[in-house]
C-alpha cells in the first residue's frame, strides 16, 4: 500500500487529476458553467458562476475530509478542483481576449448624402 503523499504525487504527475474528466465532460469552464446553470435553476437563483462551482466542490471535499481526514482521494480531488478553478480563470481570459481580437463583423458603412 502506498502512502497518501505518494498517491497524491502520482495523481499530480501522472495527469490523473483532470485529463480523463476533460475528455468526458469538456473544458471545466463549460462543464462548471453547465453545473452552475443547473444549480441556479434548482435553487431558483441566477446561474452560479463556474468559479463559484469550483469553490463549492472544493468545500464539499473539505467537509468530507473533516469527517475522514485520512481519505486520500478527497485530498486529490481538492487539488483537481483547484486546478479546474485555475483552468476556468485561464480559459475565461483567453476567450475574452479572442473576442476582443475579432474583427468587427459589420464593416463601417459610410453614409453619403445625396445632393
Amino acid at each position: 500500500m502506498t502512502d497518501a503523499l505518494s498517491q497524491f504525487d502520482a495523481a499530480l504527475t501522472g495527469g490523473k487529476i483532470n485529463d480523463q474528466r476533460g475528455a468526458d465532460y469538456g473544458h471545466p469552464l463549460d462543464d462548471f458553467s453547465r453545473i452552475g446553470k443547473l444549480w441556479g435553476a434548482i435553487l431558483d437563483i441566477d446561474p452560479v458562476p463556474a468559479e463559484a462551482v469550483a469553490l463549492c466542490m472544493e468545500a464539499v471535499k473539505i467537509s468530507r475530509l473533516s469527517q475522514s481526514p485520512d481519505h486520500t482521494d478527497s485530498i486529490i480531488d481538492i487539488a483537481g478542483y483547484a486546478r479546474c478553478h485555475a483552468m476556468i480563470l485561464t480559459e475565461r481570459a483567453a476567450r475574452a481576449e479572442r473576442v476582443r481580437e475579432r474583427p468587427d463583423p459589420t464593416p463601417n458603412q459610410e453614409t453619403h448624402s445625396r445632393d
